[in-house]
């Protein structure tokens, strides 16, 4: 009785040796890994791409807006100051927004290019 195998080690493979489904050899996984890292480092250059065109277009709106508030015409008008002012305000606010932006996407840039370092 004790030497009967009712077919539920077939299957098995010897001790030590894990199954050759579930072992990724590591040069593999490397490959992999770094597939992942070169993705990720083209979406945040992207990303970083995209905020430092929108930052300089709100730069520009910025200037802009700076003459245009420092023309007498508009200076010596309250409500054409108060408009103008209101405008910067918001363009001031977006650049601080967008420059946090930049800054965390830069960050986690210089993250996944650091990352794994080649040997």
């Amino acid at each position: 009785m004790g030497d009967k195998d009712n077919g539920a080690g077939k299957n098995r493979l010897p001790p030590g040796r894990p199954p050759a489904a579930q072992e990724a050899p590591p040069a593999a996984e490397r490959r992999e890994t770094d597939k992942q890292r070169q993705t990720l480092i083209r979406r945040l250059e992207r990303q970083e791409g995209e905020i430092l065109k929108t930052l300089e277009a709100l730069e520009g709106e910025k200037l802009s807006l700076e003459r245009e508030l420092s023309r007498p015409e508009v200076y010596s008008s309250g409500e054409r100051a108060r408009a103008v002012k209101l405008k910067l305000d918001g363009i001031t606010a977006a650049i601080e927004g967008e420059t946090k932006k930049w800054e965390e996407t830069a960050a986690q840039l210089a993250g996944a290019r650091i990352q794994d370092p080649p040997c």
